[in-house]
């Protein structure tokens, strides 16, 4: 379902760069100022949003350490969680770098520990082990992304 909807936005786009074109061709002949700058936007506006969905990593901002403070809850879970339980499963991360999480299923993390942020990289620490988490990138916000082997579990700030 994913790919479709990807498949058809690139359609759609491709489409619209090439009536820009068209346009800009029957500009020239009709020598129409108003013309050319309808069709050049009819191509800058699908290349951009192209750029935008492609690469929104490039648009986003990147968080800090002080932005993934706070409490969060389940967003998206792969591994049948039902989604009215989404809720009840929070991580908390605090200032001091320590975290609190309520047991989830797929996740095998202690409940109490500390934590460290590096780039897009969140390791958390229970006694001598570590457990790594990715942060993921949202066009406006990020998620916290734990896997449960090829499934993920995604957290996403209460705010």
């Amino acid at each position: 379902m994913e790919a479709t909807k990807y498949l058809f936005l690139f359609i759609l786009l491709i489409l619209s760069i090439i009536y820009g074109f068209y346009v800009l061709i029957r500009s020239k002949i009709e020598k129409n100022k108003t013309l050319v700058y309808f069709g050049i936007s009819f191509i800058i506006f699908p290349l951009l949003v192209g750029l935008f969905i492609v690469y929104p990593n490039f648009l986003t901002k990147e968080p800090t350490l002080e932005d993934l403070f706070g409490t969060y809850c389940i967003a998206t879970a792969e591994n049948d969680i039902p989604n009215s339980e989404f809720q009840h499963y929070t991580l908390t991360l605090k200032s001091d770098k320590t975290f609190e999480m309520t047991p989830t299923p797929g996740i095998s993390l202690c409940e109490k520990g500390n934590f460290d942020f590096e780039k897009d990289l969140i390791t958390f620490q229970c006694g001598v082990g570590w457990s790594p988490a990715t942060v993921k990138r949202k066009y406006f916000d990020f998620e916290i992304v734990f896997y449960d082997g090829n499934k993920e579990i995604c957290f996403k700030k209460n705010d």
